[in-house]
């Protein structure tokens, strides 16, 4: 399974963005998944493409099926 990580730079919650979801990926997809992670900063035109509006955003390779991103320990969000 393809997921595509959209984060923003290199600031501390981009980078508790990258380690929560490989954490989240290794515990419940186990082997089973490619993880992209991509700066907008760095690649503004696949954000606009797949029209991510706010970051970090995960979402699978799959059209029609994102999967919302929990953050770093905030109250929002939900794991699928």
């Amino acid at each position: 399974m393809l997921l595509r990580l959209y984060i923003a730079g290199t600031s501390l919650h981009s980078t508790r963005a990258i380690q929560n979801a490989r954490k989240l990926c290794d515990e419940h997809l186990s082997g089973r998944y490619q993880l992209e992670v991509i700066d907008i900063f760095q690649q503004p035109a696949l954000a606009k493409d797949h029209q991510i509006l706010a970051v970090p955003t995960l979402i699978t390779g799959y059209y029609g099926m994102n999967v919302p991103y929990p953050g770093s320990g905030e109250t929002w969000g939900m794991w699928a």
